[in-house]
Parts: C-alpha cells; structure tokens; sequence
C-alpha cells in the first residue's frame, strides 16, 4: 500500500491538497485580497463614526468663528493662559506619576523573581476595571480630610481633621487621576 504525501499531511493536521497558507483555497473558490482595501461594511460605520466624533470640533470652529477679535482677546487674557499653563502641569504630573509607578511595577512582574507575581500583575490592572470617578471617590473616602484614615488616627494620636492638600493639591491630584494601569498594560 502507497502513501502518498498529502495522505500523510491530511492524518497530520497539515495542509490538504489544494490549499494555499497564503491565499487560501487555490482553486475553486473566491480569493481575498489581503493588502487591499477594507470592505464598505466595515467603511461606512467608521466614516460615521468619525463624523460624530469631529462634530464638536467644526461646532467649536464654528462659534470661535462668530466671535471674531474678541476671541483672540479671550484666548489671550491671563486667567485663560493660567488655567491653560495648570492643565498642562496637571497632565504632565498625572503622566510622570502614571510613570514612577507603573516602570517598576512591570519591571518587577516581569524581570524578577517576585514572590506572588502574577497576583501583583493581575491586582495592577484591576483600576482599569474601576471607572475613574468611583476610584477616585474611593480614595477621597480613605485619605481626605475626615476620611478612614483620620477615623483610624483619631483614636490613638487626637487627630480630628487631616488637612485637605493630602488629597485636593499639586501633589494630590496627579495621585488622584494618575491611571498607572494604562501605562503597566503597555
């Protein structure tokens, strides 16, 4: 009895006769274009919902529009450029804390032989889980001004208020809306 290769293949698993890794079945059946374009069922819902996303956009470019020389004025009047110069120390805080802890927590569930480490990978995602806003309450609730920790305090050391830069301050909010997980994923 002759065994011949694609017999040999097919009780392997392998390729059958006929068939192409590359492009699929070679004869007898319709070919895909891998490199070409996208199908228009997968167009059409993207145009639209790029369109619903750069509405508020051309709506803003609009009204600034209207306004004419008083935006310009109002773009450059000192409480605007100083509430713009804290957004971007704000952003710039949030990623350098996002930064400082999520560098070495990868680093240590990754390179090193941390006891429990797929426990510390696991429980590092889990803020992306939470929405920010309930972390971000959580936290309040734990370290503010007559928070958990000021409960804890107050037994042993008097401590009736704890002061509100812990949480609501330069340093604070970066902590706050720091979202390490982001940043550990990668």
């Amino acid at each position: 009895m002759e065994t011949t290769l694609s017999t040999l293949r097919s009780q392997a698993g392998g390729p059958k006769p006929g068939f192409s890794p590359a492009s699929g079945p070679v004869s007898g059946s319709r070919r895909f274009n891998v490199r070409g374009r996208p199908p228009l069922i997968v167009i059409l819902p993207s145009l639209l919902v790029s369109l619903i996303l750069l509405a508020p956009l051309v709506y803003l470019v609009i009204r600034a529009s209207d306004a004419g020389v008083d935006a310009f004025e109002m773009l450059t009047r000192a409480r605007t450029l100083h509430i713009f110069k804290n957004t971007v120390l704000l952003a710039a805080a949030v990623v350098a804390t996002s930064i400082i802890i999520a560098v070495p927590l990868a680093w240590l569930t990754s390179r090193t032989d941390l006891p429990g480490r797929t426990f510390w990978a696991s429980a590092a995602v889990l803020p992306l889980v939470v929405p920010s806003y309930v972390g971000a309450m959580t936290i309040v609730a734990a370290i503010g001004p007559r928070g958990l920790l000021q409960e804890i305090l107050s037994g042993p050391f008097g401590v009736e208020r704890l002061r509100r830069s812990m949480v609501f301050s330069a340093l604070g909010l970066p902590f706050l809306s720091s979202r390490f997980p982001m940043s550990f994923s990668m």
